[in-house]
């Protein structure tokens, strides 16, 4: 991860920016499949289709309700299954798609506040 550190949207415990590649020590232990970054937050999608989340938090677009300005290092998405195909980060919003539902009918989960 690189750039603007602002809000812990590089998830590398820090607000401080990154001028060169990091590695985001905080999800080591995971392989990243997809990653979607917006305004001032990141998603991680795992191989496993965990979704991680860091960054700004000011309208619930992190998926987690604990924390209510922002996260320095990605935390879990709780109340996701485990069979996110896709996501997305908007400007004040995240999305999920799964793909594990009657008739192959996608179905989205939108994480914000409003």
């Amino acid at each position: 991860m690189w750039g603007c550190g602002d809000y812990g949207r590089l998830g590398l415990g820090s607000l401080e920016s990154q001028w060169t590649p990091s590695v985001c020590s905080a999800l080591s232990d995971h392989s990243i499949r997809a990653l979607s970054c917006s305004r001032a937050h990141t998603l991680f999608l795992t191989e496993t289709r965990r979704v991680f989340a860091t960054g700004l938090n000011d309208c619930g677009q992190l998926g987690v309700s604990d924390v209510n300005t922002h996260a320095l290092e990605p935390l879990e998405v709780s109340g996701t299954e485990n069979d996110i195909l896709h996501i997305s980060a908007g400007y004040n919003h995240s999305a999920a798609v799964t793909g594990k539902y009657k008739h192959s009918v996608l179905h989205y989960i939108v994480m914000t506040s409003n």
